[in-house]
């Protein structure tokens, strides 16, 4: 795959650590040093091969937090909104790549007043899709950073919650008993920050961040915005946007040497809502995953006990 940002630079500092939507699951993956809690019963994921299972469905479930619930609710719209509207309806790209500016255009878009003032909840199911394995999932937000997601492959299921104030996970066997574990302090930030309830521009506007600049930048003959954030956590993320819809396009994370790009496609409106029910993630120009949309619901009225974790849990 072409490299999104043909004018940018892929120099320190922008070189940073996975941030935005990005989750660690931690079950000693690439993605984090956390390992995983040893209980009292002889523990699955012993053996190599359970290892490597586990790996693969930490790594896997990672995509869903990494972007499906932020795409579901930044593509809010207004509800009187019938048609795509043009480049012109939004000004020009110098107009454009001015932070006041093209906030009020984003918004005016993806979250207007009345959005904000309503949206408390968000539940979506799918698929995640990569050359190993196929899984089920299911993802459910509230506000203001309740989390919870379920995924499943065959009798295995993985669940892992945020509370606001920690951060826990289960893992479920056929015959065995669930093994829970909970994470507190510096274990549990990295899952409260993305469990935040708005994408990042948004949540950057409403006090989340900063922006850092904007720019244009070309990929495939066509001119997008480059936005460019810093989260509170002092991390960088940079954002495609689309200047003829003020969608955004693509999201670019960047650790070490690697480059992680989700792409955002196939468009539904779901309760008024443009969804991309599509979004295929790549590593170094390297198709490695799609995570793939087939239901999204708003305000289901889901309570804030459903994400606190079980009595019985170990701390991590």
């Amino acid at each position: 795959m072409p490299n999104l940002l043909k004018n940018d630079s892929c120099t320190p500092p922008y070189c940073v650590a996975v941030v935005s939507n990005r989750f660690y699951i931690s079950m000693g993956t690439r993605y984090t040093k956390t390992k995983t809690k040893k209980f009292r019963t002889a523990p699955f994921g012993s053996t190599k091969g359970q290892k490597i299972f586990l790996c693969i469905l930490g790594i896997l479930a990672l995509v869903i937090i990494i972007f499906a619930t932020s795409a579901v609710v930044s593509f809010i719209r207004d509800s009187k909104a019938t048609e795509v509207t043009t480049a012109d309806d939004y000004g020009t790209l110098e107009d454009l790549v001015k932070p006041e500016y093209f906030i009020e255009k984003y918004m005016q878009v993806n979250c207007n007043d009345t959005v904000l003032r309503t949206t408390q909840s968000i539940r979506i199911t799918g698929q995640i899709l990569s050359s190993a394995v196929t899984q089920e999932y299911r993802l459910t937000k509230r506000q203001p950073n309740f989390m919870r997601l379920q995924v499943t492959q065959g009798t295995v299921e993985f669940t892992v919650g945020a509370d606001g104030e920690n951060v826990w996970r289960r893992l479920r066997l056929a015959n065995q008993d669930d093994k829970v574990s909970v994470f507190t302090g510096e274990g549990a930030a990295p899952w409260l920050e993305k469990s935040r309830f708005y994408d990042r521009i948004i949540s950057t506007h409403l006090g989340g961040g900063l922006i850092k600049s904007i720019e244009t930048t070309d990929y495939e003959s066509k001119t997008y915005l480059k936005v460019t954030i810093l989260s509170p956590e002092k991390k960088l993320v940079e954002a495609l946007v689309d200047p003829t819809t003020m969608y955004p396009f693509a999201e670019i994370n960047r650790k070490d040497d690697r480059v992680e790009t989700t792409i955002f496609t196939d468009f539904h409106t779901i309760d008024e809502m443009p969804i991309p029910f599509h979004l295929e993630t790549f590593i170094d120009g390297v198709s490695e995953r799609v995570t793939i949309i087939n239901d999204a619901k708003i305000n289901i009225g889901v309570l804030s006990d459903y994400f606190i974790a079980p009595k019985e849990v170990s701390a991590d």
